[in-house]
């Protein structure tokens, strides 16, 4: 990608002054007991039921292809089984990678999403990563899925330029590595251990079973996609 396309967004990232407040829910009634309540972030958007006895963490990028793949493959079979059903509640937090300028700004883009298209934004993100890193106009290509989620380009312009949402992620990286020990993406967060790397469903299945007790669902016959620490992208350091 032109270094000056990859420069002039990173400075629309950081330099200006906060425009645009994004819609930053999250999830009521999480537990005040345990784990839960300690490493759940006020500012998380939960996707799920927030009163799910278990939750789960991703720490991904929208230009990590480790996260794209998973995204793609095991996470709709861990979305279905789990979260659709209420055992698990589910949240998304942002770990830039290379090239950073480009996932920062999908980041800010989903989170000037309303909660209920953020989700989708980042499915978006995931799906056109390929074309949005190597487009020679990744702007338009990120203009493009904010249009569909009901952001113009004035509120597109500030959104990449909204210092509050900046040093929130900036915040959201410095625990992820202070706290969990995260160094690359994705890694997942269950009941405060940190499993660093792509995984296919049987794991999620064998980490969820103690938790959830007799509300676990029987285990899976056939995973897909990639599994372990091999599956992972190095966080930008």
């Amino acid at each position: 990608m032109n270094t000056a396309i990859r420069r002039s967004l990173l400075t629309a990232a950081i330099a200006a002054p906060a425009l645009f407040l994004a819609a930053c829910g999250g999830g009521d009634g999480a537990s005040a007991d345990g784990p839960l309540a300690e490493n759940q972030r006020a500012d998380d958007i939960i996707l799920g039921d927030a009163d799910a006895p278990v939750l789960l963490i991703e720490y991904a990028s929208v230009t990590c292809p480790h996260c794209a793949a998973f995204h793609e493959t095991t996470w709709p079979e861990v979305k279905e089984k789990y979260v659709d059903t209420g055992l698990v509640k589910y949240t998304f937090r942002e770990l830039p990678t290379p090239p950073v300028p480009l996932a920062m700004a999908g980041f800010l883009v989903a989170r000037c999403a309303p909660d209920s298209q953020y989700y989708d934004v980042l499915d978006t993100l995931f799906e056109r990563q390929e074309q949005i890193v190597r487009s020679q106009e990744p702007r338009e290509e990120l203009l493009n899925i904010a249009r569909a989620a009901g952001i113009d380009e004035e509120e597109f312009d500030a959104c990449i330029r909204d210092e509050e949402q900046i040093n929130r992620i900036n915040d959201v990286v410095d625990e992820a590595s202070a706290k969990f020990n995260v160094s690359s993406t994705p890694t997942f967060i269950i009941d405060g251990e940190t499993y660093a790397g792509a995984r296919a469903l049987s794991f999620f299945d064998e980490k969820f079973a103690p938790l959830l007790g007799d509300q676990a669902p029987p285990p899976s016959e056939e995973d897909a996609g990639e599994d372990g620490e091999d599956a992972a992208t190095p966080a930008e350091g």
